[in-house]
C-alpha cells in the first residue's frame, strides 16, 4: 500500500507543477491576529476538501509553512486560507501584517488525507479548535455537494472574539438542515484549557459517538487528546481522522506528499 501510494504521488507530480504562483486577490482582517486570504493560482490547483498546502513568500525565500485550504474546490479556481499570527513566526507575521492584494505567493502541492469518505452514509462529527475551522469548513462544503448526511460540528475558541468566521458558520447552518454547530467559547480572558474543557463536556454530553465518521483539526496537541476521549465514548478508532503535526521547518522547498505520508502520527491507530 505504501509503495502504491508513493507511485500514485509520483504520477500526480509528473502531471502537475512542482509549485504554483498564486496572486493574492483579496485580504480580510478577521481578528487582530488573523487574516483570511483569497489566492488565485496561475495553474489549476487539484486538491480535495480537507487537504492543506505549504506556502512561501518571495519576501522570505526558502521559508515554507503549512496552511489548510478553507473550503471545497471552487468553480473559479481560487483558494481561501485562514492565517493566524504565531508568536515568533516570520511567515505568519508577514502574511497577517504586510501581504496585500496583488502580491504573489508560492504554493506547494496539496497534502493530507483528512478527506471525506465518499462511500460512507454514516453521520459525521467534526471538532475544530481555532483555525482548525478551515478544515471543517472545507469538509462541510464538500458534504453539501454530495451525499448529504447528519453532521455535528463542535467549534472551539478561547473567547467569543476568536470565533472569527461566524457569518460563514451561520450561513452554512441556515442553508443545511442536516448540519448542527455547537460553539464552545468560555468567558473573555479565559485560558485555553477552559475552551478544551467545554469541548470535553460537549462531547461527553453526546454520550455515544459510535458509528460516526470523525474529523479533528486544530492545535497539534488537541487532536490526539480528543481522539482518546472519543474512543472512551465508543467511537471506532478506524473512523477517526486527523492529519499529523506537519513538518514546519522547511528550507528551500515545499512539503511533498511522500514526506507527509512518512511523518509519524501521534497514535498508530488514528488515520
Amino acid at each position: 500500500m505504501i509503495s502504491q501510494t508513493m507511485l500514485d504521488g509520483a504520477r500526480a507530480a509528473a502531471r502537475s507543477p512542482v509549485r504554483w504562483e498564486a496572486e493574492v486577490t483579496h485580504r480580510r482582517r478577521a481578528a487582530a491576529d488573523l487574516v483570511v486570504l483569497t489566492l488565485r493560482p496561475d495553474h489549476p490547483y487539484p486538491y480535495t476538501a480537507g487537504q492543506y498546502l505549504s506556502l512561501c513568500s518571495p519576501r522570505l525565500p526558502r521559508l515554507w509553512r503549512p496552511y489548510t485550504i478553507a473550503g471545497a474546490p471552487r468553480p473559479d479556481g481560487t483558494l481561501e486560507l485562514h492565517v493566524r499570527r504565531v508568536f515568533g513566526g516570520q511567515l505568519s507575521s508577514l502574511l497577517v501584517n504586510d501581504v496585500l492584494p496583488g502580491e504573489t505567493l508560492l504554493l506547494g502541492p496539496p497534502i493530507g488525507d483528512t478527506v471525506l469518505d465518499q462511500r460512507s452514509d454514516r453521520p459525521l462529527l467534526a471538532v475544530a479548535g481555532g483555525t482548525g475551522w478551515a478544515t471543517v469548513k472545507a469538509l462541510i462544503e464538500q458534504l453539501a455537494r454530495g451525499r448529504e448526511r447528519a453532521a455535528t460540528v463542535f467549534l472551539a475558541a478561547r473567547q467569543d472574539a476568536d470565533q472569527y468566521d461566524l457569518p460563514a458558520v451561520r450561513a452554512l447552518v441556515a442553508e443545511h438542515a442536516w448540519l448542527e454547530v455547537v460553539l464552545a467559547a468560555p468567558e473573555d480572558g479565559a485560558e485555553r484549557e477552559a475552551a478544551v474543557d467545554l469541548l470535553r463536556t460537549g462531547l461527553r454530553d453526546g454520550a455515544d459517538w459510535s458509528g460516526h465518521d470523525i474529523y479533528l483539526s486544530g492545535p497539534p496537541d488537541l487532536a490526539p487528546e480528543l481522539a482518546e476521549l472519543l474512543v472512551e465514548l465508543h467511537a471506532e478508532p478506524e473512523l477517526i481522522r486527523y492529519d499529523p503535526a506537519p513538518l514546519t521547518a522547511r528550507s528551500g522547498r515545499p512539503l511533498s506528499s511522500s514526506e507527509w505520508f512518512l511523518t509519524p502520527r501521534s497514535a498508530p491507530w488514528v488515520r
